[in-house]
This record gives C-alpha cells, sequence and structure tokens, in this order.
C-alpha cells in the first residue's frame, strides 16, 4: 500500500510514491513546457496528458506495492475556466498573468482598505485571482458565461480523474476572494466585483477525501483497483508540510530564485498589527492554522546574474569540467564575514546598493557580501513577523540554495535561529504525498504523518560571535533601507 503526491508547477508535473511506513521510493516526472503569452498560459490539455503518462509510470512503479490514493499540490492562483462538460474554454491563466490589474484594488477602494483586509487577510496585488475572473468576465465575456466552474489545475486535474473539482482553503485564500473569518466566499467582496459566486468550486479542508478515481480512468492507466483522490493544496502550503513544517513556531525559509519565509502560527488578535505592517494572513497546513508569507524578489537570481554577467568564463568551464559553476563559484567565498556590503533591491527598488568596496575586494568577497545581504534582506522580514507576535524557533529550508552548506550556515549566522535541512529536495511532491496519507487513514493526522516521512539531514546551528557582529551590520542595513531625508522648504 502506497500514496502518490502530484506537484503540478508551469512546466513540469513531478510525483512520488511513498510507502505506507513512510519511505520514499519511486520518483516520476513528466514535462509539457513553457506556456504562451509570455508564459502567462499554459494548455490545461497539455497538462493532463502529462500527468496521464506520470500515472502510466507510477502505475507501472507500484505493481509490487499498489497506489491507495493520490493528492495534488498546484498553485492556488492559476485559473482554469470550465465548461460544463468539464473542458477546458481557453488556456488554463498562471499566477504572473497581469492583464487584470486593478480590478482588485478598485475593489478593496470601493469596500475600504481595512473592511478588505479584514475580510480576505490581503492587500491585493497585480496577480491576484481576483483580477484574473474580472478580466475574464470584462474581455472574454463569453468564456465567462460558458463557465460552469473556475478552478485551479489541481481542481481541473481532479475533474479528469473523475472526482470533484473543489478547492482546499489555502487555495482559495490565493484568489483573494476567501472569507478568513468564515472560511468560505466572500460574499460582500464577490458582490462588490459583480462576480458569480455560483462559478466557484466549493471550499473544503485539505484533506477530505473526494471519492475513487474513475474506473475507465484506472483501467487506461494501469492503476490497481480504485485509488482515492484525495483533496490537496496550494504548493506554498505543501511544500511547508513536505519540510515537516506542522507545528507553530516552524517556520519555512525558501531559497529559490525569489526568498521567502512563511512562518506557521495559530489564530491570535494581531490582525490589526498586520495590517500596519503590510503583512498578509492565508490560511496554511495544518487546518486551522496560518502564515504571513514575507517574499523578496531578488535571491539566488543574483547568483544567476553573477555566474552570467561577472563569471561567464568559470561558468563555461566548470561546466566543461562536469562541476557545478554554482560550487565553483561558491568555494572562492572567505570563511569570515567581509567588509563590503550588497543591499538587495525589492519590489519597489530593484537596484542593488553595494558599498564598502575597494580596489582590494575580491570577487569572492563580492559573492559572500551578497549571499549576506540576502540573509540580512530576510533578517527585515523576520524581525517584522516577530515584531507583531509571531513566534519563530526554527526554520526548516527549501529551494536550490540548500545545496550549498556554506549559504546555509551564513543565513543561520546571520538570522540567530537554527536551520534544518530535509532529505527530499521535491517537497510540495511530498507535502501532497503526506496529505493523502492522512487524508485515507494511514496515520492519525497531517502532523503525525509528516513526523513519521520527513528526516531532517542536516542541521545548522548560528555562532553566537558571528551573530553578533551580524547585529551591527543590520544596524547599516537598515540606514540604507531608510528613506532619503527631505531637505526642509527654501534650503538650497
Amino acid at each position: 500500500m502506497s500514496v502518490l503526491g502530484l506537484d503540478i508547477g508551469p512546466n513540469l508535473c513531478r510525483g512520488l510514491l511513498v510507502s505506507a511506513t513512510g519511505g520514499v521510493w519511486a520518483r516520476v516526472q513528466q514535462r509539457y513546457g513553457g506556456g504562451t503569452t509570455g508564459d502567462c498560459q499554459l494548455d490545461a490539455r497539455a497538462v493532463w496528458q502529462a500527468v496521464r503518462r506520470l500515472l502510466a509510470q507510477a502505475a507501472d512503479a507500484s505493481r509490487q506495492d499498489p497506489i491507495t490514493a493520490l493528492a495534488i499540490s498546484a498553485s492556488g492562483d492559476a485559473v482554469v475556466p470550465l465548461s460544463l462538460e468539464g473542458e477546458p474554454l481557453m488556456p488554463c491563466i498562471l499566477g504572473n498573468d497581469v492583464r487584470g490589474a486593478g480590478y482588485a484594488e478598485q475593489a478593496r477602494t470601493l469596500i475600504g482598505p481595512e473592511r478588505y483586509y479584514d475580510l480576505t487577510g490581503r492587500l491585493t496585488g497585480p496577480a491576484s485571482v481576483l483580477n484574473k475572473l474580472c478580466w475574464i468576465r470584462d474581455h472574454a465575456p463569453g468564456v465567462y458565461r460558458e463557465t460552469a466552474r473556475f478552478c485551479t489545475l489541481g481542481g481541473f486535474v481532479a475533474h479528469q480523474l473523475g472526482v470533484s473539482s473543489a478547492t482546499d482553503r489555502t487555495q482559495a485564500s490565493a484568489t483573494q476572494l476567501l472569507d478568513v473569518n468564515q472560511v468560505d466566499w466572500a460574499a460582500e467582496v464577490l458582490r462588490a466585483c459583480a462576480l458569480d459566486a455560483g462559478k466557484l468550486p466549493e471550499v473544503r479542508p485539505a484533506g477530505t477525501p473526494l471519492g475513487a478515481i474513475s474506473g475507465t480512468v484506472c483501467r487506461e492507466l494501469g492503476l490497481s483497483g480504485r485509488p482515492l483522490a484525495v483533496l490537496g493544496a496550494d504548493d506554498l502550503a505543501c511544500i511547508s508540510v513536505g519540510a515537516g513544517i506542522v507545528r507553530p513556531g516552524q517556520a519555512l525559509y525558501h531559497l529559490g530564485s525569489q526568498l521567502y519565509l512563511a512562518p506557521l502560527y495559530e489564530a491570535t488578535p494581531i490582525r490589526r498589527l498586520l495590517y500596519v505592517r503590510g503583512l498578509e494572513v492565508w490560511q496554511h497546513l495544518p487546518v486551522g492554522l496560518l502564515t504571513s508569507p514575507v517574499r523578496y524578489a531578488i535571491g539566488g537570481n543574483a547568483l544567476s546574474w553573477f555566474l552570467d554577467v561577472l563569471s561567464p568564463l568559470e561558468r563555461r568551464e566548470a561546466l566543461r569540467s562536469g562541476r557545478n559553476p554554482y560550487d565553483v563559484l561558491l568555494d572562492e567565498m572567505p570563511s569570515a564575514p567581509v567588509e563590503p556590503l550588497l543591499m538587495p533591491g525589492d519590489a519597489d527598488r530593484l537596484r542593488t546598493v553595494a558599498v564598502g568596496l575597494s580596489l582590494n575586494t575580491t570577487r569572492g568577497e563580492l559573492v559572500r557580501a551578497l549571499l549576506e545581504g540576502l540573509s540580512l534582506q530576510t533578517l527585515a522580514g523576520q524581525r517584522s513577523l516577530q515584531e507583531v507576535g509571531i513566534a519563530m524557533t526554527s526554520y526548516r529550508v527549501t529551494g536550490g540554495g540548500t545545496r550549498s552548506a556554506r549559504w546555509l550556515q551564513i543565513a543561520a549566522d546571520v538570522m540567530g535561529l537554527p536551520l534544518e535541512r530535509t532529505g527530499e529536495e521535491q517537497s510540495a511532491a511530498l507535502g501532497a504525498a503526506i496529505i493523502a496519507a492522512a487524508g485515507v487513514g494511514l496515520f492519525s493526522d497531517l502532523a503525525s504523518a509528516a513526523d513519521a516521512v520527513v528526516r531532517v539531514v542536516e542541521r545548522y546551528e548560528p555562532d553566537a560571535a558571528r551573530h553578533a557582529h551580524y547585529a551591527t551590520r543590520e544596524e547599516r542595513f537598515r540606514a540604507l533601507q531608510a528613506p532619503p531625508a527631505q531637505e526642509p522648504d527654501g534650503a538650497a
């Protein structure tokens, strides 16, 4: 008896087969390429065909240990309009599509910013699902009229499997249409946007069994018996569960092309403080817990820029010799903190500020200064979360940056909290598998399932002396972030 976790991304889908005892014993994946219109759209039918191939692979790999259940991790901010017959009426609109930018802000203004936040826990943004639905209504009225359900990519795949296209609370939270108090669609926001609540999927808790997969699908793909489909969750929630973050005080620290923190906490009377600080409230897992993600536009993509622009020869030579170019670059770093300070840009200021450079500054010092700057950037986010009462005791790290022990130690030293790395890189698919295992009763609850499946392989403790050093660097970092003083009227 095994479970399958599916992770449906913008370019490929991945699957992890997990045994009843918690061991990951098979990995499968299928690629369907990028989207269209600047990678803002994706052919939902191509996704389904890739998922079919993946399920056939998984069926073949699980002959000795048949799949009993599966769950899906998929982004909650992607939209597939489905007809009454369950066919997509247009390509899936991905989260980075901003063609409808402005609709959510109009609704927020109409309702009132604080009221909108009290209802949704969100501050609006150009890529919100609310914007996408309003854009379809106004620019593709025929599609809007014929749509029976707007669902996620995960909901579309579930429908193709012969079960409900329901969404879970974490994905519904991503739409900016969820009432976080009632944990259902926000009627007041829907009225303000003139959106039809009947076109939205049912909201149910992640881990809810949706029913057995269609017998026709099972026969066509070679799946033994009738595996149960279990309602999965938003990819951020699945990544957190797949990293073993299931208790308040734990936090996700994702080191990918972009960086983000996502602490896990219980409902507390700090909503007003969160609003004033510009922090959002998202539904998270286990069901009933919350998170307030802090995201940064510049992360590992800065290292990619460094390689491409400042070290192209070294990159080519490393690839030619079979070495990882990033390892070659990071090996040049000195072991101690450096004098130069790099302050990465953010959403409002995308230019990086560098101070303390000299003619003696080496490339290795620049690389370390970059990683220290990225860590100081996330330390500022940690401070914001802590100042509103969200406690964090440790981080679980995910993303490509986890392959660098030196980066992880720098981050631990800067942030003053231990960082733990788990043994499975595909944490979203693993999180979906954990949800499936708990959903069919292989474990008593989600936390027990995560404890049984997730394994910490490395722990990085902060060095007290270095943390004290970085505290002084943090003061300088904050000074660079502060807006310039205004000259008094009449000053020359």
